[in-house]
């Protein structure tokens, strides 16, 4: 089962295993997959925090209240205007090889629109990180690398792992002024288990 990347706490979930799993590479999507994903009506009666060995996840009960399909493109050939820049090559420092088109976001800054948004990301066997924005701010194309890459995940990902990563980018807007942002994420595999969903019972790393 291939996985979509997360933007909160998430489950991993390999079906045909027993017992303790190891996520790698080979669980997420590459360039040219598509990944179907279900958002549930939360149900605060459920507890969404168990932890720990062999945890058994029941959200069978949950109700999906809307789908979606996200897109792995090829870096290359996912939008022009940034194809250069994040080119899949040695030498540059934010060589990618997946990209996904994001929805346009809402700014909240004066006199700023943006949209065309991409996601650049660059998996390996031993880490899945991303590397910088497309995005056209009004109208003009505008790459973004990070100052040192979001690191996502650490392969192989097993119960018990721990991993930090900060990362941040800065944006000049013409005439405008300056747009930094910076962050730190903290990753901890707390649980393993089985988590069973409207769709089946996986093992999983929570």
């Amino acid at each position: 089962m291939k996985i979509a990347l997360p933007f909160a706490a998430l489950f991993f979930t390999v079906s045909l295993l027993n017992g303790q799993i190891t996520v790698t590479q080979n669980d997420f999507a590459n360039a040219g997959d598509t990944v179907r994903m279900s958002t549930a009506v939360v149900d605060y009666f459920l507890n969404y925090s168990n932890n720990g060995p062999n945890t058994s996840w029941d959200f069978s009960s949950l109700q999906m209240s809307d789908q979606n399909v996200d897109k792995f493109q090829d870096a290359l050939t996912a939008s022009y205007y940034y194809s250069l820049y994040f080119s899949n090559t040695g030498l540059n420092s934010h060589r990618s090889n997946i990209a996904v088109q994001q929805p346009n976001p809402s700014v909240n800054i004066p006199l700023v629109t943006v949209t065309d948004v991409y996601n650049y990301y660059y998996k390996t066997s031993s880490k899945y990180e991303q590397m910088g924005i497309g995005e056209k701010i009004n109208g003009l194309p505008t790459p973004v690398g990070f100052s040192s890459p979001d690191v996502l995940y650490r392969f192989p990902l097993n119960y018990g792992d721990a991993d930090t990563s900060s990362s941040g980018y800065q944006v000049s807007l013409p005439t405008l002024g300056y747009f930094g942002y910076h962050q730190t994420r903290i990753n901890h595999v707390d649980g393993w288990g089985a988590v069973t969903t409207p769709f089946g019972s996986f093992d999983a790393l929570r």
